[in-house]
């Protein structure tokens, strides 16, 4: 029962945090300025940075949350297969696992929101972070994914022979997880380390990287140029 709720209550959560993110952003209840280009904002510096921090932490929740629903997949996949390749072995309870590995994801976000808090990096530092770390995530996925997949077909096929019985049904909805996983992962690794690594360019092409996350250096650069004249 105790799994039955905890399973409940995350599909629940995922959807609320989308809607959340659409009323709040689209109702006028914050203003935003409209444009597709990233703006170098510092928290508290700027009449636009509340605005401009709420829609990238609702954003990188949106896809955190996105994200759990194919590693919970992935933690209950591993948890099967661990029975079958090692059957003597001490098995944690998945949703346990699940939690800690999204507890470690919200960590990782707060880290990088109270980074932009601090002033340590501007709001473009916090999008190349969030960007970064989804990008190693999908990355991680596409790889467990299609480690895992191999071995359930493998399993399957095997269970099948020995019990004399048709899998071909269920290695069919192993393979569509499979490549409907794979696609969007793909897809968004692409996407945002194309995106990180454009954001990096053009921070080295205008000579601002250290300003990105570096702010106090930067200004300490510039301090002690001006004394040399």
């Amino acid at each position: 029962m105790d799994f039955c709720i905890s399973f409940a209550e995350f599909f629940t959560l995922v959807p609320v945090i989308s809607q959340v993110w659409f009323l709040v952003f689209t109702s006028g209840l914050l203003k935003l300025q409209v444009s597709y280009e990233p703006s170098a904002i510092m928290a508290f510096s700027h009449k636009q940075w509340l605005c401009t921090f709420l829609h990238d932490l609702f954003q990188s929740l949106g896809s955190i949350s996105l994200f759990s629903i194919f590693i919970l997949i992935l933690v209950f996949w591993a948890d099967i297969l661990k029975k079958y390749f090692e059957p003597g072995a001490k098995r944690n309870k998945p949703m346990a696992t699940f939690q800690s590995l999204v507890i470690c994801l919200i960590l990782i976000e707060i880290a990088n929101c109270s980074f932009f808090l601090w002033g340590f990096y501007s709001s473009e530092g916090m999008i190349l972070a969030n960007a970064s770390l989804l990008a190693i995530v999908s990355i991680v996925c596409v790889w467990q994914i299609t480690t895992f997949s191999n071995q359930f077909r493998t399993v399957l096929k095997t269970l099948g022979a020995i019990n004399q019985v048709s899998t071909e049904s269920q290695v069919k909805r192993i393979v569509w997880i499979t490549v409907t996983g794979n696609i969007f992962f793909v897809m968004r690794a692409f996407m945002e380390t194309w995106f990180a690594a454009i954001l990096i360019i053009s921070y080295q092409s205008k000579y601002a990287y250290l300003k990105l996350f570096f702010v106090f250096v930067h200004e300490k650069i510039n301090v002690s140029c001006l004394s040399c004249f």
